[in-house]
This record gives structure tokens, sequence and C-alpha cells, in this order.
């Protein structure tokens, strides 16, 4: 967090811009208008700025230990210019895919061909559109394709933390399939941590963020609006224009508590739009152990496995891992994505003793052993987050031009960014994100002139 970013301000405030959120988004936002001149000020709710970006760091892990945000997905310009301005060190993963039953591995090497099998039968044009899960049950591609319809199911639930059954087909053949677009399949993490993305961004304005401020009510008319905050900073900021960056889960008409907003008066398009999202549900769990997991496994294994970056497991509560190839430590990190998270839900408690279970039936270690390994566990509620609510966006059924029309302005004052937004095929993405709010911040200055 930067240094300067602020805790408490006066109750009443003027400024040209409000910008809602200090997530990378946000940040964006408020840097490039704070770039043109443009007076603006950010409301957290927080005490923290970065959104789902939140790296913990801990004095046994050689590396950060992301709770949040972890890859940079595609060439990611946004990201990677930010790493470069900042020297950052950013770096690509390779290494192999595996998949796991019963503590049976087998290596992936027909991974995006047989993802795309399936998945490319999406039709961007169907109408009316329809769930995934109706293309599923037409078995395309028969006995055959089986196994890829399987793969498929599995990687939408992951990837995307999505119900098979609501997220839309269109959104999937129009840009949900990296297995089509080879680019999409590039990968990346920056090892020095990826909250030093929101950090450089907040940098110029960290004394403009005001953290533990929480905005409930923007009551507005065409150039004027009035936010209304509780918390470190209670009172009203007013503005010319908001730029709102809260995920689309707390921009639901049916969102209530803290973290919800209410417009005044109410923003129907908004609203509409957002119910055509669903924020995507997911348990990820680090875990820390005391030497690579590679080094766990017996001597043929360790071979098999030393350039493993990805395992997918069946038949375990938490069924994606992932190692920190190709640097050596002993972080690993399990995920659990739409109905495996949803399940994991029910039982918060024991989400870090099951992936353990899972983890070391997914290699076919004995759970004691393993157990004996563990350093310690890591993980954050994203589904209980206030601020949060899931993980990130996906278009429901019929709700595939959703994010274009939240990326509209309302009446050149209300402006809206975020993952959720981007009509690019970017949502879900930190670099999506950074250019939603920069989309937004060109709105902004062409509004006020």
């Amino acid at each position: 967090m930067p240094e300067r970013a602020r805790r408490t301000s006066s109750p009443n405030t003027r400024t040209d811009v409000v910008v809602i959120g200090a997530g990378v988004a946000g940040l964006a936002a408020a840097r490039q208008l704070d770039d043109v001149g443009v007076r603006v000020l950010v409301l957290e709710g927080r005490d923290r700025i970065g959104g789902r970006v939140y790296t913990h760091r801990d004095a046994r892990s050689v590396l950060p230990i992301e709770l949040g945000a972890e890859f940079l997905h595609g060439d990611a310009p946004q990201v990677r210019d930010i790493a470069d301005a900042a020297g950052l060190i950013a770096v690509e993963i390779s290494g192999s895919r595996w998949r796991a039953a019963h503590g049976r591995l087998t290596r992936d090497v027909d991974f995006w061909a047989g993802l795309d099998r399936v998945l490319g039968k999406a039709d961007p044009k169907r109408a009316p559109d329809r769930p995934l899960s109706a293309l599923l049950a037409e078995r395309p591609g028969g006995h055959r394709f089986a196994d890829a319809r399987t793969l498929a199911r599995e990687f939408v639930e992951g990837f995307h933390a999505a119900e098979v059954d609501r997220i839309s087909e269109r959104a999937i053949a129009e840009g949900g399939n990296p297995a089509a677009e080879p680019e999409s399949q590039r990968i990346g993490r920056i090892i020095t941590g990826y909250d030093a993305v929101p950090t450089w961004l907040a940098s110029p304005i960290a004394s403009r963020v005001h953290l533990g401020t929480i905005a409930h009510t923007i009551e507005w008319t065409p150039g004027r609006v009035s936010v209304h905050t509780r918390g470190a900073s209670a009172g009203i900021v007013q503005a010319q224009a908001a730029v709102v960056t809260l995920p689309v889960s707390l921009l639901h008409a049916n969102a209530r508590g803290r973290g919800a907003i209410r417009f005044t008066p109410e923003v129907d398009t908004i609203r509409d739009a957002a119910a055509g999202v669903a924020m995507g549900q997911v348990q990820r769990v680090g875990v820390l152990l005391d030497r690579p997991l590679v080094e766990l496994l017996g001597e043929r294994r360790q071979r098999q496995l030393e350039d493993a970056t990805f395992l997918m497991a069946r038949g375990v509560d938490v069924p994606v891992w992932w190692t920190s190839f190709p640097v050596r430590s002993g972080l690993v990190i399990g995920w659990a994505g739409g109905p495996s998270a949803i399940a994991l839900g029910r039982v918060p408690r024991e989400i870090p003793s099951r992936a353990i279970v899972s983890l070391a039936d997914t290699l076919g270690l004995d759970r004691r052993t393993l157990r004996r390994h563990v350093v310690a566990t890591f993980h954050h509620d994203w589904c209980g987050d206030p601020f949060a609510r899931g993980a990130y966006s996906y278009a429901l059924v019929g709700g595939s031009d959703a994010a274009a029309t939240l990326s509209r302005p309302v009446r050149r004052t209300l402006f809206f960014a975020g993952e959720a937004t981007d009509a690019e095929g970017r949502t879900g993405t930190v670099h999506g994100a950074i250019a939603t709010g920069r989309r937004a911040a060109t709105q902004v200055a062409r509004a006020l002139g």
C-alpha cells in the first residue's frame, strides 16, 4: 500500500471526478485523469489498494503468495508495460500439463487441441443464446470426443469459474475459448509480486486514495454527483462525474449490505446489463511445503514431473493445482472453480485440510506424509468478501453483450470500469481491468471538455 494513501479526510469534499474502487481499474482511471490535470479522488472500502490483486508475503516462502490474481494472460500489454516501467520481474510459464485420476498421472500433450474440439463448436451467432451445457448435451464428436467434452466442462468450471448450465455459449465462442487463439494460451507471472502493479498505478495519486471509505449511495443529475460514504471518511463527496469500478456483483439490483451501491435516480440500463453477468465462484488455497513438491515423489515420478506446471485431477475436492515452475519453491496453489468452489464454500473451515487431502490424492501420496511437509496454508474467501462476492465475471445466457452496455457512459456523468465492463474479450483479467479504467478516463476527459 502506498505510504501516503489516506485513511481519513474531511467529511465533505469537492473534486472534479470521484473514482469508486482502488483496484487496478480505478487506479488506472485516476492516474490517467491526474495526468491530464483533472482533480480526482479515489474511495476504497478496504484498508488496502489492489482490489482482487492481493499479495501476501511470508518470510518462510521464497515467493510472494498471491491470494487473488496471479497470471498474465496472453500478451497482456497493459501489465507488461507497467512491469517494464516499474522494473518488475515477469517470467513466462512453460512446462508440462498433467491429468490425474485415482493417483494415476497422464501427461496431457493434447490439452489445447482437445479443448478446441468441443469449445470450438460454440456458435457466436447462436440465436437464441443457450447455456454451454446444451452444447455439451448434443455430444459433439460422439463417443470419440467423450474425454474432450469432460475436459471442456472441467476447463470452463475452472478457468471461467462458471457453471456450465448458466454460462453463455455465445460468450464462449466470442472470446471464452483460448484454445482457438494461440496467443491467449501464453501465461506469465510477476515473481516479485502482483501487488507492485497497483502500487505503481497509485504512486502519483496516493494522497488522494482514501482507504476504509465505503461509498453506499450515488445521487446524480447530469454533470453532478454526490457520493455518500461511511467509514474512515464518512460524509459526502461532490464531483462533476463518477467512475464506478466495483465488481459486477455489487451492481446487481438485489445486492444488499456492505459494499453494495445505490443510485438515485436508479440507472436501469446498468442494472439490466449487470443482470446478464454472474460472478464466478472460486476457492483458491496456497500450500507451502518445506521443499518443492516434486521432491516428495519417487525418483521415477521426479523425472516425469520435473517441469510440471498444471495438474488437473478428478474425484477430489480441489481439482486444479499448479506449481511455481520454472522457479524452484515449495509453494503450490490449489484451485476449485464453479460447482467445486460452491461445494467447498459450504464448509469454509475445512477448505485448507481438504486441499491437502486433494493434493495428496492427486499425486498418490500418503496423506499423513504430505501433512508432515506442510509449513502453512493460505486462503482468502473471495466468495464471502463483501467487496468482491466472487472471483471474476462471466456472461450468462443472453448476456454476451452486457460488457458493451456496461462500458457506455450514462448521461456523460456516470462511467463504469472493471473487468466485467471490457467489451474486447478480456473479462476476468488484470490487463482487461486496466484497459477499462483507461477507457473510462478517456470518456470522462472527453465529457468534461
